[in-house]
């Protein structure tokens, strides 16, 4: 969408002069436009046993999951993003480790 916005009320541009006027704002506003790429992200937090770390971060390094913050000690608490398009199925694949508790935080 491009908004133009006349800050002179007046009429000496006339309609033809109006219409070449919002032209020219448009084609600059989108020759100046930078194109930027998003996705809908799901965070979630994990939280697991010093059992099962092993299996775990093998899991995360195989998804190439992008963690966001990692706490590893006598157990592991990590919070990661995953386009939102693809984290049902890496949730169920999650849900099948015996011992992971699995936290929804938001989606951005």
């Amino acid at each position: 969408m491009i908004v133009v916005t006349r800050y002179f009320g007046g009429t000496k541009l006339g309609v033809g002069g109006l219409i070449t006027a919002y032209r020219a704002a448009a084609k600059e506003a989108i020759e100046n436009a930078k194109i930027i790429n998003r996705t809908v992200d799901n965070f979630y937090e994990i939280q697991f046993g010093y059992a099962i770390m092993s299996e775990v971060m093998n899991f995360i390094k195989k998804q190439d999951l992008e963690v966001t913050s990692q706490v590893l000690e006598e157990s592991g608490t990590i919070q990661f993003r995953i386009r939102q398009s693809e984290a049902e199925n890496i949730i169920e694949q999650l849900e099948n480790i015996e011992g992971l508790k699995i936290q929804f935080l938001k989606t951005i």
